[in-house]
């Protein structure tokens, strides 16, 4: 077999098949091509158990991903209560200090209120305010109705509010405590 001119045959795009060797060199190609066969079937084989072992890693990795998501939600909402329950404290100086005599601790107290605010909106949330104003009528979305009084405003409208509310990036994270009004008449019949 002259394999130079077999490789000058097949330059040239000339299409005569090679000739097929015979005896010693024949059984060392068919054990070149079982065994090339072997290898591919193992490498099929392999791919098959990566791209399940890939499937399984990344299914219990979004488990755990989830649960840490889960968690790291935990974590955020219970420090969300905790800043609300902190406010409240605040909340609950401002209007004692708005209601007694001392004008300064009133002062000092109008200014922490208003810092809180501040840092409340950097964390992104803010109070409920504008929506719980005297004579709003009641929002089953942001009011939680505490009790009626009589009151000129309309029957279900805010009076005042007892405890405020808040929302977190857009979301209620607690409705404004409020009483509403009973009406004019002061009925409370519903």
């Amino acid at each position: 077999l002259d394999f130079k001119a077999e490789l000058d045959k097949l330059i040239r795009l000339e299409t005569e098949p090679l000739p097929q060797p015979g005896g010693e060199l024949a059984e060392i190609l068919a054990a070149g091509r079982e065994l090339l066969s072997f290898f591919s079937k193992k490498q099929d084989d392999i791919s098959m158990q990566v791209e399940e072992i890939y499937d399984l890693a990344q299914e219990a990795g979004a488990s755990d991903a989830r649960d840490a998501l889960r968690d790291e939600r935990k974590q955020g909402a219970r420090l969300a209560g905790a800043v609300i329950g902190l406010c409240d404290i605040i909340e609950d100086f401002y209007e004692f200090a708005k209601n007694g005599h001392d004008g300064e601790l009133s002062r000092q107290a109008l200014l922490m209120w208003r810092g809180a605010g501040r840092l409340l909106s950097e964390c992104g949330m803010a109070r409920i305010d504008g929506d719980c104003e005297a004579g709003r009528p009641l929002d089953p979305e942001v009011h939680a109705g505490q009790s009626m009084a009589p009151s000129p405003l309309p029957r279900g409208s805010v009076v005042s509010v007892l405890r405020s509310g808040y929302r977190h990036n857009g979301n209620v994270a607690r409705k404004a405590a409020v009483i509403l009004s009973a009406g004019p008449e002061g009925g409370y019949d519903e």
